[in-house]
């Protein structure tokens, strides 16, 4: 890869589940059968945040979520 060279990133969502989003993705610097990385990932989603038993609604719904931290 040269110096100062641009980036280019493709990614798919190759699965999805009920709960969650399968993706895979490379990046190159303009040849795609010459990737510059490699990526894999699992994406889940929670219908409810089960601390709480329900499903936080309205403009405080991500402060209300948590991190999973405390």
């Amino acid at each position: 890869m040269k110096e100062r060279a641009a980036v280019i990133g493709r990614v798919e969502c190759y699965r999805t589940t009920k709960s969650a989003a399968f993706v895979r993705g490379i990046a190159h610097d303009g040849d795609p059968e010459d990737p510059v990385a490699h990526v894999a990932g699992v994406f889940m989603t929670i219908g409810r945040d089960p601390r709480q038993g329900k499903v936080p609604i309205g403009k405080d719904a991500a402060s209300s979520a948590g991190t999973g931290d405390e």
